[in-house]
């Protein structure tokens, strides 16, 4: 029984491939960390890199030059969109909030007597301070003056 055991270890497939896989792994990690080490190819990666973008760039700008002319909105002119929205929605929420303490400062006013045009504030019903509203004298006829 242990011969059989030691014959299908030698014989298994899979622990070949590890050792095939283990020496090839230490053979090009080796060679690829002397090749990296070199300023070389810092250089030539760093040329790769400003290609890149160079390329990169110029597909943008023929895109949005495209986009423009198809008359479809960029990004960047959804951006500046869902910019102004927001811009709009706290502006919308500032008059909410001005508008409700308004509407409590005259909830927490107290009404003035009720005359015969009505409750009168303070300004009367005329909408004036003094003796042209409802809480002030009457107003002189034309001809009276």
């Amino acid at each position: 029984m242990t011969k059989t055991g030691e014959t299908g270890r030698a014989t298994d497939p899979f622990e070949a491939w590890r050792e095939v896989y283990e020496t090839n792994e230490r053979a090009w990690s080796a060679a690829l960390e002397q090749a990296m080490g070199s300023p070389e190819a810092g250089e030539s990666s760093g040329k790769l890199l400003e290609t890149l973008l160079t390329a990169q760039k110029s597909v943008r700008d023929n895109m949005r030059t495209y986009l423009e002319t198809i008359n479809v909105p960029t990004r960047e002119d959804i951006a500046r969109l869902g910019e102004l929205v927001i811009g709009l929605e706290e502006k919308i929420d500032q008059l909410a909030d001005r508008l409700d303490a308004i509407d409590e400062a005259i909830r927490a006013r107290p009404e003035g007597p009720t005359g015969p045009a009505g409750p009168a504030g303070p300004t009367g019903p005329a909408g004036r301070v003094g003796p042209a509203g409802a809480a002030g004298r009457a107003k002189p006829a034309k001809g009276n003056r």
